[in-house]
């Protein structure tokens, strides 16, 4: 199931492709030009036969806004985990988060081949993993990763 996100992603690009066509950013300046994009959005998505559901959408503009467990910030253009996802999996909110992980998904995997794939064998975690831990353990309260900004099209 890991690789639906990427593959439900893969599925709407030319969705996307159209709507920006259309002249539609997912970020607009004014709110005729939002009403419009969210309209056309949503009626597209409708005649696909994908299901928009209402109360885990937001048709109104927001500069903060709380997907998935993570709060997107547009101002401060950061991301960051929400109270309840700190006691789960933060990992897109950690700008170094990924590099803290290789070493745990090595030595599970590791440990997966030596125990011929029991999830419930003990494991043995490296130095390097120890020291990944302490990481998250130290760095947990002031997750924060920044959204880069597009380019601009035209400077003048």
């Amino acid at each position: 199931m890991a690789f639906c996100p990427r593959k439900f992603t893969k599925l709407l690009k030319p969705v996307y492709s159209h709507l920006r066509q259309l002249g539609h950013l997912s970020a607009v300046v004014g709110d005729d030009d939002c009403e419009r994009n969210v309209s056309d959005t949503v009626k597209l998505f409708d005649s696909l036969g994908f299901i928009v559901h209402p109360e885990k959408s937001s048709f109104v503009p927001q500069h903060r806004i709380t997907f998935m467990g993570f709060i997107i910030d547009s101002i401060t253009m950061t991301v960051y985990p929400t109270s309840v996802k700190l006691r789960r999996s933060f990992i897109p909110a950690a700008k170094l988060g990924p590099f803290h992980c290789r070493s745990l998904n090595m030595d599970k995997t590791e440990a997966l081949q030596l125990n011929k794939g029991n999830f419930d064998a003990f494991m043995q975690l490296s130095e390097l993993s120890r020291s990944a831990f302490q990481w998250w353990i130290n760095s947990v309260r002031s997750l924060i990763n920044p959204i880069s900004p597009p380019q601009p099209e035209i400077t003048l």
